[in-house]
């Protein structure tokens, strides 16, 4: 073996047959590698392990948990940081984590705060228009004077913007990897998302979007440019793709049906099966946020 075939594989603390042809003499051709070879460099193919009605019903049971609302944690952060003094953590309305010790602070209510914080709201009214909203992120853990936590990692952010016209638009974003104690809905159960969202209400109807990927509870949902309109009767389209824990993606394409279901295909597999899933849990909710 050549040494620079040995120190190349050293340095990934390998030793691999495919340097050994640089032992052979000079003018000895290589050996065609033989049918064992060629099958043990075929690529491996992951089989899923739920059926599709499996897949759809993890993707409802993770929906059912709710929908991952970034008004939600920063509410709770808010509330929470009620239990802060004069001293732990001093930091106004945000954790500032150079003007704590190491390790966090512990307020006489017998609150722990650790980590850092920023927080940018906006107010902004100009006659009959209004933009209101927040940017909420950090990387923080503030526990209450019971032990429960909030801890959060990544950022929240919502805005509405109202126009003199009637008009409503609405978008938000959650990503990182967030969790409260206290709770028992995806919040509660920890979830880690790059999620973000819109919605419309305009004289020409309502419009809402979803794309990113949401996991909860071992469940991992990816919404592709996935719509509602009122043209589609509230039903969706766009793609939803569902993880096995195979690791295999399955991919439901809603197309254009406007009924709730689509076509269900692996992404390692040649197939294609009819499946449906319900995603007004979040259709509501997202709904819901015109509002807000």
């Amino acid at each position: 073996m050549s040494p620079s075939c040995r120190a190349a594989l050293a340095s990934f603390g390998l030793l691999s047959a495919g340097c050994a042809g640089s032992d052979r003499a000079d003018g000895d051709s290589a050996a065609a590698p033989g049918e064992d070879d060629v099958d043990q460099l075929a690529p491996f193919v992951a089989e899923p392990v739920w059926s599709a009605d499996e897949m759809t019903a993890e993707a409802e049971r993770l929906v059912a948990l709710g929908f991952p609302d970034p008004n939600v944690p920063f509410d709770a952060y808010k509330a929470l940081f009620a239990y802060r003094d004069d001293t732990c953590p001093n930091a106004g309305d945000q954790l500032v984590g150079q003007e704590m010790p190491e390790g966090g602070c512990l307020a006489a209510s017998g609150a722990h705060f650790e980590g850092n914080t920023v927080i940018i709201e906006t107010n902004i009214v100009e006659g009959a228009d209004a933009i209101r909203g927040f940017q909420f992120g950090g990387d923080f853990l503030i526990s209450d004077p019971s032990g429960a936590w909030l801890a959060g990692g990544g950022g929240m952010r919502f805005q509405t913007v109202r126009s003199n016209n009637g008009d409503v638009i609405w978008s938000g974003e959650a990503a990182g990897t967030w969790i409260d104690t206290r709770r028992d809905d995806w919040l509660g159960l920890g979830f880690s998302s790059t999620f973000t969202f819109g919605g419309a209400s305009t004289a020409d109807g309502r419009t809402l979007t979803m794309n990113g990927t949401v996991g909860v509870d071992g469940v991992y949902v990816q919404f592709v440019d996935v719509a509602w309109a009122d043209a589609c009767g509230g039903y969706p389209t766009g793609h939803l793709r569902i993880r096995d824990p195979s690791g295999v993606w399955a991919d439901l394409d809603f197309a254009d049906r406007c009924d709730g279901c689509g076509t269900l295909t692996h992404d390692t597999l040649d197939d294609a099966t009819e499946a449906c899933v319900d995603l007004s849990p979040f259709t509501s909710a997202l709904a819901a946020l015109e509002a807000g």
